[in-house]
């Protein structure tokens, strides 16, 4: 009984091995369609943690820019005429009256007459500003990041620098020839990226 057993399993053994020889073409190709459905899938993993990895890295960057005081000075005093500044620390305030006409005052290019310490504190904050639109920039050159995972994130103030909102031209004007006249080349080249 065993014997035969052994002898029918062998039997069945020969008939499965004449099978995958006869149909080797066919299990080639089902091997290789197989690999490239793992590879597609691979890929298609790769890219999705990719795309994590830049949106995490954008949210940062922007969280980074959005926690740094001197930025959101910046804004404020593009968004508004008139208001207080603080220029200091919670701690330490130091509060500035604020309009238009100090703002194109303290982004002149460097003259004899100087600069007081308010427009000296202005052009800081301005400087900071861009120095953050400029990683944003420099990391879309290195395609860190794409235009249009940054552009939401900016867009109000694209559109105000670009003359789509509320700021006068006399103010873009000025904000625009400090990047000229100072060289931020960066900052330069992300507002050239989207149309005014």
């Amino acid at each position: 009984m065993f014997v035969s057993f052994f002898h029918e399993l062998k039997e069945i053994g020969a008939q499965v091995l004449a099978f995958l020889n006869h149909n080797k073409d066919a299990f080639s190709s089902l091997g290789t369609i197989f690999a490239v459905i793992i590879f597609a899938f691979a890929f298609y993993q790769y890219r999705r943690g990719e795309s994590w990895k830049k949106s995490e890295f954008i949210a940062k960057l922007y969280k980074d820019f959005m926690d740094d005081m001197a930025c959101r000075n910046a804004m404020w005093m593009l968004d508004w005429e008139n208001r207080q500044i603080n220029f200091g620390s919670e701690e330490m305030p130091i509060i500035e009256n604020y309009n238009y006409g100090i703002l194109i005052q303290s982004l002149r290019k460097h003259d004899d007459i100087g600069f007081t310490d308010l427009e000296k504190r202005i052009r800081d904050t301005f400087d900071r500003f861009f120095m953050y639109i400029e990683q944003f920039e420099r990391a879309m050159q290195n395609k860190l990041v794409q235009p249009r995972q940054v552009y939401p994130y900016f867009a109000y103030w694209i559109d105000l620098l670009g003359g789509k909102r509320h700021v006068p031209y006399d103010v873009r004007k000025c904000v625009l020839e400090y990047i000229e006249i100072y060289g931020i080349k960066d900052v330069r080249r992300f507002l050239d990226r989207w149309p005014r």
